[in-house]
């Protein structure tokens, strides 16, 4: 994976649940509702994908599961989640879905079942974090 922005976009429920009702996060360009929030890390060298989490919210109480992602399940995330400047350069597309295929081919792709509940975000890291084995 090839360093990035070094922060995330947030929206403000998650900005004031995270940090504090009072923190004061500049607006993400083109997207007034959205907060940016610096990483105070970084990186200036390629860094090996080890594994994709396909995030997929559960009712409260629902237990927390990582499981293998479906065929079914891979691709069409992976396509949702990337970036396309242009819709009409059929030979991007193209190489954009050769690249995604490659990607689902050869790094672990798996389903993140998890409650929206804020209260649960640190027994989901957990989990993530023995399924990395990190």
């Amino acid at each position: 994976m090839l360093p990035g922005n070094r922060g995330s976009k947030l929206w403000p429920d998650s900005a004031e649940a995270l940090l504090s009702p009072a923190a004061r996060l500049p607006a993400v360009a083109g997207h007034e509702a959205k907060r940016w929030l610096a990483s105070g890390r970084t990186a200036n060298q390629p860094a090996p994908l080890r594994r994709i989490y396909i995030l997929t919210p559960v009712p409260p109480g629902t237990p927390i599961r990582i499981v293998p992602a479906t065929p079914q399940e891979t691709i069409p995330a992976l396509l949702e989640a990337a970036f396309r400047l242009d819709l009409r350069d059929s030979n991007l597309l193209a190489r954009q879905f050769r690249f995604l295929m490659q990607v689902a081919a050869t790094v672990p792709i798996r389903r993140l079942d998890y409650p929206q509940d804020f209260g649960a975000l640190p027994v989901v890291c957990e989990r993530i974090l023995e399924d990395a084995a990190l």
